[in-house]
Order: structure tokens, then C-alpha cells, then sequence
């Protein structure tokens, strides 16, 4: 009688442990969900593959940053942040959610203010950045010759494009100096206008990725003229932009050309 008890026993335990195994396989097969596979930056372009099927959802916090979620996918091995050196693109930060459902979460941080435009093809979603206008044309006012000399008191207007807080108007100082935000004090008198653009590119490369400065002199005052013989136009007069000496004489009621 004890044996055949015994018996059932052992039978009833190893039933039970059949049931158990079969479940936690089950389990984890529902369970299983996609992973992302690759992450791949390019400059104005991030490109993220998926081993299957997916779909994801784009949201912009501000025009510097937007953000992609993939339900049901996981991030893989792709857990640190991705700093960028391509056009563009800053950063890129994953995230896994820790929620009840698995959410790959991607934020992109871009470079400047900037649309995205997503297409999915084959288990890949590719985000591409679209500036939202090109770099400004230089002026073609006497200030685009590139081959002046800038002097004490002409007046420069600095553009960063895309950064309209380091945007600029400023009158170089009789130091020979003007002062801009992010850069602070540098001497602009005795440069070309190329050559203090250059100058501002590689100052301003520390807060911004691949600037476009553009210098143009909106007043040129700092070539002088000093008049002799009485009057009230003796003194020390500005010669105005391209103006000749002839032409500016030939200014003066008294004098004949």
C-alpha cells in the first residue's frame, strides 16, 4: 500500500514539473520583443535598424531636440550616449522604458534650430534634418569687399547662422577691439573682412558645431581726411565708404571741381 502511494507521488511531482516548465517557455516566448540592431549617424542624417518589424513615434520638444519612441523594442546594446561629430546632429541619447511594455526611447539633440523628416523602409527608420534656410548671401554693399581693411570706428554686423543669440551689431572700439557674446574681447582693426571671419569661426567652435560667420561692415568711417584754410569744414573729417578725395571735395560749396 506505501509503495503504490510512493508511487503516485513521484508521478503527481513529476506531472507538476512538466506543467511548470512548458508555462515559463510559453512565457518567454510571448514575451520576446524586437531589438534595435543598429544606430548609424551621418551628418544631417540618423539611420536606426531594427531586426523586425516595427513602428515608432516621433514628438519635437523644442527646434533643437526631438524625440523617437519604439514600443515593443528594445535598445540592445545600444545603452550610453552617442556624442556626434557629423553636421547636424549633437548627440543622441537611448533609453530603455521601465515600465509594464517594453519603449525604446532615441532623443536627438540637434545642433540648430532644425525640422526632421522620418521615412521607415525594411526594418529602418531614417531621420533626416533639414536646415530650415541656407546660410545668409553676403551683402554686395561696399562692405562685401573682402580686401578691406577694417579701422577704429567702423561699424560690423557679425551673423552666425542658425545662432541668433551670438547675432551682432558693434562699432570697433579706438583699441582697435570689439566685443561679441561667447567670444568677449578680440581685435577686428587692421584685419580683412575674410580674415576676422575666419577669426570669429575658430573662436566660436567651442559653443557651436561648424559655425558660418559672416562679417560685413555696415558704416565705414575710419578713413580720415583733415582740411586746411579756415572755414567751417577745416578739421578732421570721415571719407565715407568708397567715397574718393575728389569726390569729397567737390562736396565743399567753396570749392570748385
Amino acid at each position: 500500500m506505501k509503495k503504490r502511494i510512493y508511487f503516485l507521488m513521484a508521478l503527481l511531482i513529476f506531472a507538476l514539473s512538466c506543467a511548470t516548465t512548458g508555462d515559463v517557455k510559453e512565457s518567454s516566448q510571448s514575451r520576446e520583443t524586437s531589438t534595435i540592431t543598429g544606430i548609424d549617424i551621418q551628418d544631417y542624417t540618423v539611420t536606426v535598424t531594427v531586426n523586425k518589424p516595427f513602428i515608432y513615434i516621433t514628438s519635437s520638444i523644442d527646434p533643437h531636440r526631438m524625440v523617437v519612441e519604439l514600443p515593443d523594442v528594445s535598445i540592445g546594446a545600444f545603452k550610453n550616449k552617442i556624442v556626434s561629430d557629423k553636421a547636424g546632429i549633437a548627440e543622441l541619447v537611448p533609453s530603455q522604458s521601465e515600465s509594464q511594455f517594453v519603449m525604446a526611447r532615441l532623443e536627438i539633440l540637434l545642433q540648430t534650430p532644425s525640422r526632421v523628416k522620418p521615412e521607415y523602409k525594411d526594418n529602418t527608420l531614417i531621420i533626416r534634418i533639414e536646415n530650415p534656410s541656407p546660410p545668409p548671401p553676403a551683402s554686395s554693399e561696399p562692405s562685401a569687399d573682402k580686401d578691406y581693411v577694417i579701422g577704429d570706428g567702423d561699424t560690423l554686423q557679425i551673423s552666425v547662422w542658425g545662432e541668433s543669440q551670438l547675432n551682432a551689431g558693434v562699432i570697433v572700439r579706438p583699441d582697435g577691439k570689439i566685443t561679441l557674446p561667447g567670444v568677449g574681447d578680440i581685435t577686428a582693426s587692421g584685419f580683412t573682412l575674410e580674415q576676422l571671419s575666419k577669426r570669429l569661426t575658430e573662436k566660436l567652435e567651442t559653443l557651436v558645431k561648424k559655425p558660418i560667420v559672416t562679417v560685413t561692415a555696415t558704416g565705414i568711417t575710419n578713413n580720415k581726411v583733415y582740411v586746411f584754410g579756415g572755414g567751417t569744414s577745416s578739421g578732421v573729417q570721415n571719407l565715407p565708404g568708397r567715397t574718393t578725395l575728389l569726390k569729397f571735395l567737390c562736396g565743399f560749396g567753396s570749392l570748385k571741381c
